[in-house]
C-alpha cells in the first residue's frame, strides 16, 4: 500500500514565522532591515511573499535571532517546505492530466497478471505508475519508450499496456545477474539450444544456457490489447528475450526463439524488436523481420534438405514422418514449414503440438 504523506492544499509563508518573530522581539520591519543591513523594500518584498528567504538572508537571520531558537538551518527549512509544497498543490493540475493518460490503461488485466499493484483511488493509481516507470508525470513514458513504438499495421494496440508490459520485465531482468554478452558464446550454443525442444524441461535449462551466454530469458503472461508475442530489447550490456506464449503452440516458440537469436546476433544493439501479429509498415524493419525469419527456418530444418522436400510437392502423414525421421526433427516442425510455406494453415493443424510453461 502506497503510504501518502499530507499533502495540503494551502502553504504558510515563512513570512508568517519571520513576523511572530519580530513581535516577540520587538522589532520593527525597519530596525530589520538595519540589523540585516538590508534595504526595508526587500523586507517588504518578503512580507508580500515577492521574495523568498535566500541563504544568505537565513545566515543574517541566525545573528539576530537567539541561535539555539532560530538557527539558519531553521529558516532554510521553512523556506524549503514552502517551496516544495507550492509545487505540489501547482503540481495538481499534471495529476489531473494525468488521470486521462490512466483511463487508458487495461488496469484490472495489468493487476491480474501481477505486472502493477491494485490501488482504490485514481490518485494512488497514478502515483504508483509514476513511481513503476520512474516518470514525473504519465506522458513522459512517452519520451523513455518511444524507440518501442514501431509502427505496425494493427491500430488497436494499447501503448500504455505495452509500456507496463515492457517496464515490468525491465525490472524483473536486472534481478537476474550475467556477464556481458558473448556474440561468439551464443554462436557455439545454438545447436545445445535446439537440443532442448524434445526436453521435458526445456524452458529451465533454455534460461540456463542463454545466461551462459550472458542474455536474460523471461517469460511474461499475455496483455490485453498488447498484440505482441516476444521482444528482445538491450538492457546495459546485456539482450533480453522477452517471452510471451500467447498461442500456446510449440512450432511458433521455437520459430520465434531462433528469430530473436537471430536479432541479438546480427543487429544494432540499441533496437528494440517486438514480434507484433502482423507485419511491420516500416520497410527497414520488415527486411530484419525477413532475415530473422529465415535464419529461423534454417535452425528448425536444413534449408537445403527442405527444399528437396518441398519440391517433391507430396505432403501426407507418412511423407512428413519420413522426412521428420531423416533429418532428425519433429513432424510438428516439418507441418508448421508446410503450413507457413503453402499458407495452408487448416491442413497442418493436427500436427501442432500444444505448449505450457508453468
Amino acid at each position: 500500500m502506497i503510504k501518502r504523506e499530507f499533502q495540503p492544499d494551502w502553504v504558510v509563508h515563512p513570512w508568517q514565522n519571520l513576523k511572530r518573530f519580530l513581535e516577540t522581539f520587538n522589532i520593527s520591519q525597519k530596525e530589520l532591515s538595519l540589523r540585516i543591513w538590508m534595504s526595508e523594500k526587500h523586507i517588504v518584498d518578503i512580507i508580500k511573499w515577492n521574495s523568498p528567504i535566500t541563504p544568505d538572508t537565513t545566515l543574517k537571520l541566525e545573528n539576530v535571532f537567539p541561535k539555539d531558537i532560530a538557527p539558519a538551518s531553521f529558516w532554510n527549512n521553512l523556506q524549503l517546505n514552502y517551496d516544495v509544497n507550492l509545487a505540489r498543490i501547482r503540481q495538481k493540475k499534471f495529476l489531473i492530466k494525468d488521470k486521462e493518460i490512466l483511463s487508458k490503461f487495461s488496469y484490472s488485466d495489468l493487476v491480474k497478471n501481477k505486472v502493477i499493484d491494485w490501488f482504490s483511488s485514481w490518485e494512488d493509481k497514478i502515483v504508483w505508475l509514476r513511481n513503476f516507470f520512474w516518470v514525473s508525470e504519465l506522458w513522459n513514458i512517452w519520451n523513455v519508450f518511444w524507440i518501442a513504438y514501431r509502427k505496425t499495421w494493427n491500430k488497436n494496440i494499447s501503448w500504455e499496456n505495452l509500456s507496463a508490459w515492457l517496464r515490468y520485465w525491465d525490472l524483473e531482468s536486472w534481478k537476474m545477474k550475467v556477464n556481458e554478452f558473448d556474440k561468439t558464446k551464443l554462436k557455439s550454443c545454438i545447436d545445445e539450444l535446439k537440443s532442448l525442444i524434445d526436453d521435458v524441461d526445456f524452458w529451465e535449462k533454455i534460461i540456463k544456457v542463454c545466461a551462459r551466454c550472458w542474455i536474460k530469458v523471461v517469460f511474461t503472461p499475455y496483455i490485453t490489447k498488447t498484440y505482441v508475442n516476444w521482444a528482445t530489447r538491450w538492457i546495459w550490456e546485456n539482450p533480453v528475450l522477452q517471452l510471451n506464449i500467447r498461442w500456446k503452440y510449440a512450432d511458433l516458440f521455437w520459430f520465434t526463439f531462433f528469430h530473436e537469436l537471430w536479432h541479438i546476433l546480427l543487429h544494432w544493439k540499441k533496437e528494440v524488436f517486438l514480434e507484433f501479429d502482423k507485419w511491420y509498415a516500416d520497410i527497414n524493419v520488415y527486411k530484419k523481420e525477413k532475415e530473422a525469419n529465415i535464419f529461423a527456418s534454417n535452425t528448425l530444418i536444413p534449408s537445403k534438405e527442405f527444399e528437396k522436400f518441398f519440391n517433391k510437392w507430396i505432403f501426407n502423414t507418412e511423407t512428413i514422418s519420413e522426412f521428420a525421421s531423416k533429418i532428425w526433427v519433429n513432424e510438428w516442425i516439418i507441418a508448421w514449414r508446410l503450413a507457413y510455406c503453402t499458407k495452408n494453415y487448416s491442413k497442418y493443424e493436427r500436427y501442432r503440438q500444444k505448449l505450457e510453461i508453468v
